[in-house]
């Protein structure tokens, strides 16, 4: 899937397939997948928590930013490499620094929903069934 996204004051292509967890597992050496994983886990622990001390009649003071927001700029740094049509076997920590010191400290944050919705995008199927089981 590709999309062009804002990111600070350009337009950036952006691209996600398959590759995408596998370059970042390569560049990164974590495992994106997994890390998605931690942040659901963590996500409803917090929904939880705050369930928790709304029932006590106390307000929340946990801290909701998720762990994943860490790693977002790495994974946006990996997809727009695939947009620009960058030998993926290129992509390395240094480049992905470089790139990252051409952009505002709170741009690839501010652009991360609409980063992750291509990366969730590229995960549903557009196919449908052949035979009708029933």
């Amino acid at each position: 899937m590709y999309k062009e996204i804002k990111v600070g004051v350009s337009v950036r292509p952006f691209k996600c397939t398959a590759l995408t967890p596998v370059l970042y597992k390569s560049v990164f050496g974590l495992d994106w997948l997994k890390l998605c994983g931690q942040a659901a886990k963590e996500a409803d622990r917090i929904e939880r928590e705050k369930k928790e001390a709304e029932e006590r009649g106390e307000v929340w003071t946990g801290d909701e930013v998720s762990s994943l927001a860490d790693h977002v700029p790495e994974l946006a740094y990996v997809m727009n490499k695939q947009g620009e049509g960058v030998d993926p076997w290129k992509l390395s920590k240094e480049g992905f620094y470089e790139w990252l010191d051409e952009l505002e400290p709170t741009d690839v944050l501010k652009a991360a929903p609409d980063i992750l919705q291509l990366y969730n995008a590229q995960k549903r199927t557009t196919s449908t069934a052949k035979k009708n089981l029933k």
